[in-house]
């Protein structure tokens, strides 16, 4: 699902920033999917993220 209203540029997938034409494509290798975040700290965080989804969702109930 593409989050753009503007006709040039993009949504930080992590943090919801509004970015212009300079943002980081990251790829997760394992899902095959990408993300566009704005920061090095969405980069990060959203690792966090994905890792924590990952050790946590086998034991949800």
């Amino acid at each position: 699902m593409e989050k753009n209203t503007r006709t040039n540029g993009s949504v930080c997938e992590n943090c919801g920033k509004w970015m212009e034409h300079d943002h980081t494509t990251l790829t997760i290798e394992n899902a095959h999917q990408s993300f566009r975040l704005c920061s090095e700290r969405c980069d990060s965080e959203h690792r966090a993220n994905l890792a924590l989804r990952d050790m946590t969702w086998g034991t949800a109930s």
